[in-house]
């Protein structure tokens, strides 16, 4: 959503994935790679995600705060294991850190912001950003 409002696109803000997109099948043919048979976009798996989001919350691995839905890393012993960096060591954005339980949470689903798209899933309108 920031490069969106960077560049003015917020109604269109499609165009920044598809360039993105672009970019990136050019590369893989640059270099010789065999092309993809499936190329995969979250936006067709939306209702797949939130049901994923929901059984972790069912599960207690995830929680609703304020702005978002985040990831509790503390129900998760291994997590940051292959990187060998300590949780307590992981830099977040610091408007978020209130609506959080830990620090090094992070979110799995953002709640849209005032003057943002929304996505459609189930013949829904529902007022929430997809994190990443």
């Amino acid at each position: 959503m920031k490069r969106a409002r960077e560049l003015n696109l917020l109604n269109d803000w499609q165009k920044i994935p598809e360039e993105y997109i672009k970019y990136h099948l050019e590369q893989v043919k640059r270099l010789n790679n065999l092309p993809f048979y499936i190329n995969p976009r979250v936006t067709a798996h939306i209702n797949d995600i939130v049901d994923f989001i929901k059984d972790l919350i069912n599960k207690g691995y995830a929680y609703r705060g304020k702005y978002s839905i985040y990831y509790d890393i503390d129900k998760y012993p291994y997590y940051g294991q292959l990187s060998g960096t300590k949780k307590e060591q992981w830099e977040q954005e610091t408007e978020f850190l209130e609506d959080k339980r830990h620090t090094y949470d992070f979110a799995l689903w953002k709640f849209k912001k005032e003057d943002e798209p929304y996505l459609e899933y189930r013949n829904r309108r529902r007022k929430t950003w997809l994190a990443y």
